[in-house]
């Protein structure tokens, strides 16, 4: 089904039932594309893809505290497996010493 919308003062305003169909909220960023003088509106990748990401974490979770703990966790594992690699270092050199 084709819409016709009005251009005002820099404006062009969705009808509710397009941006609806579109998951456009009031303020949401919109890609435009022209080409061949045709224009065209998509919902913006990166919004999109974080209001996705969104709906997998679960409430009362915040994804940035999430993602803290889980790079912390990776550096201390990191760090134990350097100081294991350190270690039999160590004893690899000294067998070589003696």
């Amino acid at each position: 089904m084709g819409y016709q919308v009005r251009f005002v003062d820099g404006k062009v305003e969705l009808p509710p039932d397009v941006a609806a169909q579109l998951g456009i909220i009031e303020g949401a960023a919109l890609d435009v594309e022209v080409l061949n003088g045709r224009a065209t509106l998509s919902r913006n990748r990166q919004e999109w893809l974080e209001q996705e990401l969104a709906l997998l974490q679960p409430p009362g979770i915040s994804a940035v505290d999430d993602l803290i703990a889980e790079r912390r966790a990776e550096s201390i594992l990191n760090k134990e497996e350097f100081q294991d690699w350190l270690i039999r270092r160590d004893e690899l050199l000294s067998g070589l010493r003696r």
